[in-house]
């Protein structure tokens, strides 16, 4: 799908200007991207913004594959299993904290048994 493209025309020529998508602008640093398309005549910068068009297409489909690679390269995935185990522990770690704060005991022997055999499951 194309983003609308502008011809401008300045002193020097005929430009194309595209504004980068949001969620790329953190990878190719900037919000717009413009290009000269290297002539005077309005027909011909029509057909070299096409050409240039799909040229900044393709850095945004490489730019958006690299934003891909990283989410994925920084998702956990984890089984329904190992995270009702990781949530049991969360829960007893904080239970025991509670207990630890509710008699100001520096230990609770009685609960770390039980905290260390869920931690090994």
């Amino acid at each position: 799908m194309g983003m609308r493209t502008l011809i401008q025309r300045r002193s020097t020529g005929y430009y194309s200007r595209q504004a980068v998508p949001e969620e790329l602008r953190a990878i190719l640093g900037k919000k717009e991207i413009v290009r000269s398309l290297r002539t005077n005549d309005p027909r011909e910068a029509k057909r070299l913004e096409r050409i240039v068009g799909g040229e900044v297409e393709a850095q945004f489909d490489a730019a958006r594959r690299q934003l891909q690679a990283d989410n994925e390269a920084t998702t956990l995935e984890i089984t329904d299993e190992e995270a009702k185990n990781l949530a049991n522990i969360w829960l007893l770690e904080q239970l025991a904290n509670d207990e630890k704060r509710r008699f100001n005991f520096r230990r609770l022997e009685w609960f770390e048994p039980l905290l260390l055999s869920v931690r090994l499951h």
